[in-house]
């Protein structure tokens, strides 16, 4: 009985096998790795609980009795064991089968994870992404109150200081500007005029300080 039982599983391993590598090449990577874990947990679970619905709607117990007594009876009890596991296991075959038949169709289904050039087209190329807003908002130049002067050394291989400030914009945000040209007259409360404009050598610096508006006094030229 348990023999037979035995070959029967392997035979169901065997067939299930044979599903999986013939349509182990329509199925995306993107869909093994996001799904394959999971359909080999279920099948599993499948096979184990139908193994063990076969295994006790056919009454299998075990028998303990010493050797040589009720021979005849444990003999015709195996054998009417084995023609009702045949009878219960015929339905399980057909439904292989037919799983075998389903996956035919459906895996190219799952495997489709990308969309087909008549999908492309009726839909168009995807939106860009709207640009992000800066500290300005969009706006050419704003009237910004000095909180304090600092300088920040700038990347390599430049060497020479850089005479920044960080300012609060009159749209209530702060930021960091570049006060261009040789020497300022800059404190805190003074007020500036900021433009966009940003540094290349100055990483998160990108606004720049107006020279010769309200607080900020031009560059004074060198006597010769």
């Amino acid at each position: 009985m348990f023999r037979f039982a035995k070959a029967a599983l392997n035979l169901t391993g065997q067939s299930a096998r044979q599903v999986a590598v013939r349509h182990a090449s329509d199925v995306s990577p993107e869909f093994h790795a996001k799904y394959g874990y999971p359909l080999i947990a279920a099948g599993t679970v499948f096979c184990i609980a139908v193994w063990g619905y076969v295994l006790t709607s056919t009454g299998i117990t075990w028998n303990l009795s010493p050797v040589g007594k009720n021979n005849t009876k444990f003999a015709e009890d195996k054998k009417s064991t084995k023609m009702s596991l045949l009878g219960k296991l015929k339905p399980l075959v057909s439904f292989l089968q037919v799983s075998q038949s389903v996956t035919q169709w459906s895996s190219p289904i799952l495997s489709r994870t990308m969309a087909t050039l008549n999908q492309m087209h009726r839909q168009g190329k995807p939106p860009p992404r709207p640009p992000k807003v800066g500290a300005t908002f969009g706006r050419p130049q704003l009237k910004a109150v000095i909180l304090k002067t600092m300088i920040r050394k700038p990347k390599k291989p430049n060497s020479a200081n850089r005479k920044c400030a960080r300012v609060r914009l009159s749209n209530g945000k702060e930021a960091v500007v570049f006060i261009p040209g040789e020497g300022h007259n800059l404190q805190e409360h003074n007020v500036v005029l900021v433009q966009g404009g940003k540094t290349q050598d100055l990483p998160g610096v990108k606004l720049t300080v107006v020279r010769g508006k309200y607080d900020c006094a031009h560059v004074v030229k060198k006597k010769q």
